[in-house]
């Protein structure tokens, strides 16, 4: 929870919102939210955090159940079916790794096949649907570094939630400005500055379950927090046979 001269922040995926709330609660969602729920109180012990069963179709819903078409989205072929992924509905990856000045992503608008960042950027994508990760699933994909980032990394990510701690998801690690990155998966071979890598990791091997994000992380931690240009596009998750499984990157084996 938080200090009394903070808004409180919830966000669960399971339980039900109570229909009677304790004495001296001023905020309540009323059965239904979308989002963290907030609210604050006078004294920390007013704060309360309920969970909220239905927290991850509510968003989804919120994102591609208007009835109208996306226009900026991101094209990700999933075990053979494409699916646009909608960039407008960026959240943050893992708390409090943004910097308020971000540079927002952008869409190679003509075909919606590549993603481009500037500066410190940790960034989830909600999936249209939750997607299962076995232990043949194979994330392929291309990745450009245009100007490398300072004390910081580059990584792409498959998680249940926006949270990068747990083992509900995983990050690989495509370049690192910092060394060795702990609790990720670091790429043996890391792309260089002008040059782009086309990849493919097994992702399965690391983790398995379900997955509602896509995420990206451009972590610069320099004084000057907008160094930093990449780009990740024509992303495929497919399924590959343990006896037909080899990492490849750039054309190596």
């Amino acid at each position: 929870m938080s200090n009394p001269t903070q808004a409180c922040r919830c966000y669960f995926d399971d339980g039900d919102v109570p229909t009677a709330f304790p004495a001296g609660v001023t905020t309540s969602t009323g059965g239904e939210s979308v989002g963290i729920v907030t609210g604050s109180a006078p004294s920390i012990v007013q704060q309360y955090c309920y969970p909220f069963k239905g927290y991850m179709d509510a968003t989804r819903r919120a994102i591609y159940g208007t009835g109208e078409p996306l226009t900026d989205y991101l094209n990700f072929e999933i075990y053979g079916s494409m699916t646009q992924v909608a960039i407008g509905a960026e959240v943050q990856y893992d708390q409090n790794q943004n910097y308020d000045r971000k540079t927002d992503r952008t869409i190679d608008t003509t075909t919606h096949d590549s993603l481009s960042a500037s500066g410190n950027a940790w960034s989830a994508y909600m999936l249209q649907e939750e997607i299962t990760i076995s232990k043949d699933s194979v994330l392929q994909f291309s990745f450009t570094l245009t100007e490398d980032t300072v004390d910081g990394f580059h990584a792409v990510c498959l998680d249940a939630d926006t949270e990068e701690t747990g083992n509900n998801g995983k990050c690989f690690v495509l370049k690192s400005s910092q060394g060795w990155i702990q609790d990720m998966i670091n790429v043996p071979t890391q792309t260089s500055v002008g040059s782009t890598s086309v990849l493919s990791i097994p992702v399965g091997d690391f983790f398995e379950g379900p997955v509602n994000y896509l995420a990206f992380i451009q972590d610069s931690d320099g004084d000057d927090r907008s160094v930093g240009k990449s780009s990740i596009g024509d992303l495929k998750l497919v399924i590959v046979q343990d006896e037909e499984l080899e990492i490849e990157i750039d054309g190596k084996v």
